[in-house]
């Protein structure tokens, strides 16, 4: 039914793909429909999946062997669907990142003392771990002295260094903290 379009669009014919995309955006507008009636929170991502969903039979298109025992038509309609469930897990798990990586980032940006930094240290394990992982042994000791409600001053004479290493290293911490959780 669509060979000609087919060998068109392989054979770099954009108005070819366009006619193809044209027959096949009812079924586009019914899968993303479909896909946001079942998740809320992407409501506002219908062109993003829409895209996603021409994407797909783009790639559909290329791939599509005339030899299989399904038709063209069956094949873009499981490749559709495949991108768009993947778009919409994806994008469900960066959301949920998000939200969590705000609510953090709302109580880092409180924080005006050690104390209150020390407290959203010790509820969230997410950033424990973070630190453990991405911060230097000389950064974690700093940070920890500083937890200790040391001054500058006492952080860089026990750590034999001075107040402007001290200084370096929690900001590079904080900026460490900022583009995880920001």
């Amino acid at each position: 039914m669509f060979g000609k379009e087919l060998d068109a669009v392989k054979h770099g014919d954009k108005k070819a793909f366009d006619g193809l995309s044209e027959n096949f955006m009812p079924l586009i507008n019914k899968e993303v429909r479909s896909a946001i009636s079942r998740c809320d929170e992407l409501n506002g991502h219908f062109d993003e999946m829409k895209q996603e969903a021409l994407l797909a039979l783009y790639n559909a298109t290329l791939n599509y062997n005339k030899n299989e025992r399904v038709t063209f038509g069956l094949f873009a309609k499981i490749c559709i669907r495949r991108r768009i469930i993947s778009y919409v897990r994806k994008e469900k798990t960066r959301l949920k990142k998000l939200r969590k990586n705000e609510s953090v980032s709302q109580d880092i940006k409180k924080s005006d003392s050690p104390d209150e930094l020390l407290e959203i240290f010790e509820k969230n394990n997410e950033l424990k771990k973070f630190l453990e992982n991405n911060a230097s042994k000389y950064e974690k000791k700093v940070l920890d002295l500083y937890l200790q409600k040391k001054s500058y001053a006492e952080i860089a004479g026990l750590l034999c260094k001075d107040q402007k290493s001290v200084d370096n290293a929690l900001f590079r911490v904080k900026s460490k903290i900022k583009k995880r959780f920001y």
